[in-house]
């Protein structure tokens, strides 16, 4: 995992994130394991650079719109969750769901039970 992400200050984070999720799952009926793993995992992409993040995206056929031409940095949520289903083999919905709107979120979001 540390290897993904390269910083120690943003490995610190993640496993902060971690942490956070899994307490809040656990405070709001939500499954604490599938928590924590979206935390561990949330930041896959986040030190890519703009001009990477949309290469990527742009190469895996994924929507981006003018905000996120805009704005790319915000393309590392849903790129990080493709990565999280390629690196590391996720398939749960609910972890790659909350990977992918862990930046800007969506108009309906649920806890995974």
């Amino acid at each position: 995992m540390r290897e993904h992400v390269d910083q120690q200050h943003r490995y610190a984070h993640i496993l902060r994130v971690a942490r956070t999720a899994e307490a809040l799952a656990h405070k709001h009926g939500a499954d604490p394991q599938r928590a924590r793993i979206a935390g561990l995992l949330h930041d896959l992409a986040r030190l890519y650079p703009g001009e990477r993040l949309l290469r990527e995206c742009e190469e895996r056929g994924m929507p981006i719109g003018e905000f996120e031409r805009a704005n790319p940095i915000v393309l590392h949520a849903p790129l990080g969750a493709e990565l999280a289903r390629d690196w590391f083999g996720v398939d749960d919905e609910a972890i790659l769901s909350a990977i992918r709107k862990h930046t800007l979120a969506a108009a309906t979001m649920t806890p995974a039970r």
